[in-house]
């Protein structure tokens, strides 16, 4: 079984973070996003994981190499020029070939969902793709029936007026036929839900998984990347502080915090529910709540009611 991670993202709105470092290298309490990707599937039978990559490729592949250290064969599919999440399946369809299907991952998001269950469904339903969708206000735009399938995505001729259609919200997780992989272009840049409707409007067969318990955010913004700390830390997880990192006797540290590596605290410094990113030195007497510290640059985010 293989699964392919997407990896190649800019991420324009982690600016500044990810001006020096992938999204999929950012930390979540000193774990980058990708290696707890890798971990799930890895514990979900998944062995093969093919990443592509094109905003600081480079550190992906040095971080990762070929996934020894993580107990797993990685393929890494380099992209000269960013080729979206439907042209970067493409460019990658020679990894991906040998099975009936493999599992699509974005690369910017943090989930905990069953994904034994869900290529255990795909097969069931005998799906040609199979969507994983939960139910998210704010990102609910796949239309779906109670027989299991998906009606339609984001156009919105195809808001529903029949009854028992239910919207809903792509978690960035999918099982795909290996047998559609000519469909997905090596050449161009190409959106995926694009292709999905597409290959819908061709009579193929999209049909879903609703992860009704789960836990999932999107780290794709500051602002949600800052959040999913603190809702991580009122799950009980706890702060973090790199071992690398030097805080002074005098400082206080209070709340949610995560210290990246070579991180410096200075004397009576206050960090209250605030990130301080790598290498970043927080001068004397300098008080951080409710921010990102990156590069001595404070990044006020507000926490949500």
């Amino acid at each position: 079984m293989k699964a392919f991670i997407l990896a190649a993202g800019f991420g324009t709105r982690l600016k500044p973070l990810t001006n020096k470092t992938p999204k999929p290298l950012l930390t979540v309490f000193g774990q980058p996003v990708i290696h707890r990707t890798i971990q799930q599937l890895k514990e979900h039978g998944v062995k093969e994981m093919v990443v592509n990559n094109h905003h600081l490729g480079q550190q992906i592949m040095d971080d990762l190499k070929d996934g020894n250290e993580h107990g797993v064969r990685i393929s890494h599919s380099s992209e000269k020029d960013i080729l979206g999440s439907g042209g970067g399946i493409g460019a990658a369809a020679r990894f991906l070939r040998g099975d009936d299907f493999f599992l699509l991952h974005n690369g910017d998001i943090w989930a905990d969902i069953h994904l034994s269950e869900v290529m255990a469904h795909h097969q069931d339903r005998q799906n040609d793709i199979t969507m994983v969708l939960i139910d998210r206000e704010e990102f609910n735009q796949v239309i779906t029936d109670r027989e299991g399938s998906v009606l339609d995505i984001r156009r919105k001729s195809a808001i529903p007026t029949k009854p028992h259609c239910q919207v809903l919200a792509y978690t960035g997780i999918s099982c795909i036929g290996t047998h559609l992989l000519r469909e997905f272009p090596a050449d161009r840049k190409e959106d995926l839900i694009k292709i999905y409707l597409r290959l819908m409007d061709k009579g193929v067969k999209i049909g879903y998984r609703f992860a009704r318990e789960c836990f999932w955010e999107d780290i794709g913004s500051l602002a949600s990347y800052f959040r999913l700390h603190d809702v991580l830390h009122r799950q009980g997880h706890p702060p973090y502080v790199s071992p690398s990192a030097k805080v002074s006797s005098s400082a206080r540290l209070e709340g949610f915090y995560s210290l990246g590596n070579g991180a410096v605290i200075g004397e009576g410094c206050l960090v209250k529910n605030s990130i301080v990113t790598p290498d970043s030195h927080l001068k004397d007497g300098l008080s951080l709540s409710n921010a990102i510290f990156d590069d001595n640059e404070i990044i006020p985010i507000p926490l949500a009611a």
